[in-house]
């Protein structure tokens, strides 16, 4: 049962950071944050009340202490914001969007072209780019 809270909370955390704009470093903080709590919360020895009788709080029904949730919370979300593209980087693709120039793009489709009645859709894995006015090639992923 343990696992399935733990579970839970993973899948909290990545639902909430999707919903979210906070940094990876934060998420991170309040992982080591949860960490320190969870180690003082062991040493001290003790373990939140299960039963809702308790009356401190909601959180307290839990099979297992807040903390530890808090850190698979925590996790799940460091787990998303690490997945997700540095869309800063100068070498993502991307990041020359927001430039307003015109580019030649070199790259592979690496899927069959989707053909509509006006028109097609490449799916394009770019390998490196220049601005038009350019010769000057600069690699790029995306």
């Amino acid at each position: 049962m343990p696992l399935l809270w733990l579970s839970l909370a993973f899948l909290l955390g990545i639902l909430l950071a999707a919903q979210t704009d906070l940094p990876l470093p934060a998420w991170l903080l309040l992982g080591g944050f949860c960490w320190v709590w969870l180690l003082v919360h062991w040493l001290r020895g003790r373990r939140s009340p299960v039963s809702p009788a308790a009356g401190r709080g909601i959180l307290l029904w839990l099979p297992l202490p807040v903390p530890l949730l808090l850190l698979a919370l925590a996790l799940g979300a460091s787990r998303l914001q690490s997945a997700q593209p540095d869309l800063g980087a100068p070498d993502f693709i991307a990041s020359h969007i927001r430039l307003q120039r015109v580019y030649v793009i070199e790259g592979i489709v690496i899927h069959p072209p989707d053909e509509r009645d006006t028109y097609t859709n490449l799916r394009v894995e770019a390998r490196r780019l220049r601005p038009v006015e350019d010769l000057l090639f600069t690699p790029v992923s995306g």
